[in-house]
């Protein structure tokens, strides 16, 4: 991925609609009863790759440690969201 410093305001809006994307289907799975493990698989954020990785090696195995962790932080907080 790039330096903070080499991201536009294009990339920022683009890392903000994708952490939006993957809350929103977060939410969604854990109102259907999904698992964190189905959840994981289910959710899909594919479509924001390209842009933010442009294909580069190193950003696409960031996106691959990243987007997981990701989804696995929201749906914990999600359900500990509903406890309350």
């Amino acid at each position: 991925m790039k330096s903070l410093c080499e991201l536009d305001r294009l990339d920022f809006h683009r890392v903000l609609q994708l952490f939006e994307s993957i809350v929103s289907q977060v939410e969604e799975d854990v109102r259907g009863g999904l698992s964190l493990a189905d959840t994981k698989g289910k959710v899909n954020v594919e479509n924001f790759r390209a842009p933010l990785t442009d294909g580069e090696e190193h950003a696409e195995r960031t996106w691959e440690g990243f987007v997981p962790a990701a989804i696995e932080r929201a749906y914990l907080e999600v359900k500990e969201t509903e406890k309350r």
